[in-house]
């Protein structure tokens, strides 16, 4: 099982890299001569992947299809969690998470069949008002509870979102292409 660690240094460190390589892939660790006085803390990410959409309006609901993906997979260190649509009591939620990977659908006109992006808390007024996204919920959990987690959204470009429950063929092509960047994604931080 690999760990992705979080180590924090009372003092900086003054060894090599081959030192901090042998502690920092495993749970438990011997003490090292070099590492006698720092206090280091060792645990696992937790990342919180969060699939929403009107899963009624074919492609609308590619965030439930990835995150039913996902759930086959069992990762470890990571949850998964469906919504309709982003809330503000998301925000509360996604503090107690390292790291949140949101997945929606995207308008017919969007340039890419999927689209990688990081999210910064950047809170804005909508037209609509129960319409958060994103960068809205990393802003007020920032604000609210002073934490920020690290965020990517995966938006799929959809084609149908007629009343349905089937994605069309092109998103499901492209769901399963997201899951693969999820899977890599979530393994490439917890080494």
């Amino acid at each position: 099982m690999k760990w992705g660690c979080r180590i924090w240094w009372e003092r900086n460190l003054k060894t090599n890299d081959r030192a901090f390589g042998q502690i920092a892939g495993v749970p438990e660790f011997g003490l090292c001569p070099a590492l006698r006085n720092f206090v280091i803390r060792i645990s696992p990410v937790k990342t919180l992947i969060i699939g929403y959409g009107n899963q009624s309006r074919r492609d609308d609901g590619v965030g439930w299809f990835v995150l039913e993906q996902l759930a086959a997979l069992n990762l470890p260190g990571v949850e998964l969690e469906t919504a309709h649509q982003l809330e503000v009591e998301a925000a509360e939620t996604i503090s107690r998470y390292d790291a949140v990977i949101f997945v929606d659908a995207a308008i017919p006109e969007a340039p890419e069949p999927v689209q990688r992006s990081v999210v910064t808390p950047n809170f804005q007024s909508h037209a609509v008002a129960h319409y958060l996204t994103p960068a809205d919920v990393l802003s007020l959990c920032q604000t609210l509870y002073h934490r920020e987690p690290r965020a990517v959204l995966f938006s799929v470009r959809g084609r149908d979102f007629n009343f349905g429950t089937t994605l069309s063929p092109e998103v499901e092509q492209a769901a399963r292409e997201v899951v693969k960047q999820i899977v890599e994604l979530v393994r490439s931080a917890g080494s």
